[in-house]
């Protein structure tokens, strides 16, 4: 069995080594070890992501390629291109550090459930002087669910993918180069196509929450972006008056619900108003993206480099 272990990466060297480091650690207990290799696609054209090779070796080959058109559709088709020949690809984010059972848990899963896609938990790492109001808002927090429980999508942070699936939905819309949003409009059509969408449980990925992204204002335009980039993917996958007016319904729903509820929740929490501001932002991305607005989150470089390059 051949797996592509793909990472899109911009500007983040030190924790793509850390990434790296954690996957020399894997470990197989459940399912038979597979070949590997690592695919890294750099979207820096400077070429910023080689440091992390110059004095580590790692015990697994590594394919490094740059992408230099920008953005993270771009980067992630590229992966799909130079994994061709593999069973699986699996994808990660640059910011994240695998558990030593990762792979062998989504190989496992993939197996006993005869699953299409495998995804598992992204929990956070905070790193630093974290406020604590940041680390009790639940902002980073995703759901999680049994193993084996089926999903109608999911997030390339933490994916195996079969290589068939790719026959039918061949990669990643680059409608969604700057603004994000393009792995939950793959995963969707994924799903509509018949294809199977799973949970893997303790397939755990940690995800660095830094001191530049643990304030109000990231929280804030990751709301926004979020709403943002969902309406253009409902938007490319669905027609007619019925789903703009349900849209519109459920984004006014949620700035109305986050701000009454932040302003209340004021009194007792920070972390909580936060939480519920962010739905109020995740609202008016929403409403925003209905009249046409593209959100570019990564259209700036700095955000790039602290959301991820590859981050959706």
């Amino acid at each position: 069995m051949q797996v592509a272990i793909c990472i899109g990466t911009f500007c983040r060297t030190k924790l793509l080594r850390q990434l790296l480091g954690s996957l020399s650690r894997l470990t197989f207990h459940k399912s038979a070890r597979p070949t590997f290799e690592v695919i890294v696609v750099d979207n820096d054209p400077q070429g910023s992501a080689s440091e992390a090779f110059v004095t580590t070796k790692y015990d697994f080959p590594i394919r490094y390629v740059i992408e230099p058109r920008r953005g993270i559709a771009n980067v992630r088709n590229r992966a799909i291109q130079e994994a061709r020949s593999s069973d699986f690809i699996a994808f990660l984010d640059d910011d994240e550090v695998v558990s030593r059972e990762w792979l062998d848990e989504l190989l496992w899963t993939q197996a006993r459930f005869g699953l299409d896609v495998v995804t598992g938990p992204i929990r956070p790492n905070f790193v630093g002087q974290i406020p604590e109001w940041v680390k009790k808002s639940e902002c980073f927090q995703r759901r999680e669910f049994e193993t084996g429980a089926l999903l109608d999508k999911c997030t390339t942070a933490n994916a195996l993918i079969s290589a068939q699936v790719f026959e039918v939905v061949s990669g990643f819309d680059e409608h969604f180069q700057l603004t994000g949003g393009e792995d939950t409009h793959f995963f969707v059509q994924v799903h509509r196509a018949g294809f199977r969408i799973g949970w893997s449980q303790q397939a755990v990925v940690q995800e660095e929450i830094s001191r530049e992204r643990a304030n109000l204002r990231w929280i804030l335009h990751r709301g926004f972006q979020l709403g943002n980039s969902w309406v253009l993917c409902e938007q490319l996958l669905e027609r007619g008056a019925r789903f703009r007016v349900g849209r519109f319904c459920k984004a006014c729903a949620h700035m109305v619900n986050g701000l009454a509820v932040s302003i209340l929740s004021l009194l007792f929490s920070r972390g909580l108003a936060a939480k519920y501001l962010r739905e109020a932002f995740l609202g008016a991305g929403m409403f925003a993206g209905l009249f046409g607005l593209r959100y570019q989150a990564y259209g700036s470089a700095n955000f790039a480099s602290s959301a991820g390059a590859a981050k959706a």
